[in-house]
């Protein structure tokens, strides 16, 4: 009889070790899913501080970078903020602004970065001349379509720097879209304001 309770513990102690295990796994698996959506609804109350205000607003204190944009694709049920900067702490949170000459609904092309297994996921469902709208910070809406894409190596793709009399942006994500590794190759989607 003893044998057998102690039997039955071993199994039970085997069984809630396996529960907990799975439990750990699944909180880990939705620990980056959760972090960015509950960073973009905290990106948004930013967002919409800044067009009441007209002035760029932090998400929290600490954030080392401001929301500059709405990106919003409706048919696809697309809504990001888009930040000012594509650091690390930065990207974990949303797309960002690749810092160089061009900023977003001036002339030339604004490139926006993000992650493909979370904010720019939608990059695989974009189809050439679907449109896109930016919200930027003084309010104003923007429509841009898309016309055209690239996929590029990072190792050697540099952002081009040429101005252009086109107001356009690019979005970008790492491809292909279905690879859990991180490789070399870029998706660039490029939209040109309509």
């Amino acid at each position: 009889m003893v044998g057998i309770l102690k039997k039955q513990r071993g199994q039970q102690f085997i069984e809630i070790t396996l529960v907990c295990l799975g439990i750990l796994f699944i909180l880990k698996a939705s620990y980056l899913p959760a972090k960015a959506y509950i960073g973009q609804k905290m990106l948004l109350d930013a967002w919409e501080r800044t067009i009441e205000t007209g002035e760029l607003q932090k998400s929290w204190e600490w954030a080392d970078f401001v929301p500059i944009a709405k990106l919003s694709i409706r048919h696809l049920g697309v809504s990001l903020v888009t930040l000012d900067r594509v650091s690390g702490e930065a990207l974990a949170w949303g797309p960002g602004l690749i810092n160089h000459n061009t900023q977003i609904g001036m002339d030339g092309t604004a490139f926006i970065v993000g992650h493909r297994d979370s904010h720019m996921r939608f990059l695989k469902d974009l189809k050439i001349g679907e449109n896109l709208t930016l919200e930027l910070s003084n309010g104003v809406e923007q429509t841009y379509q898309t016309v055209r894409s690239d996929i590029v190596d990072s190792r050697t793709w540099k952002v081009p720097t040429d101005p252009t009399s086109t107001i356009s942006i690019a979005l970008i994500t790492c491809w292909p879209f279905d690879e859990t590794n991180s490789g070399p190759e870029r998706y660039i989607i490029y939209a040109n304001l309509i």
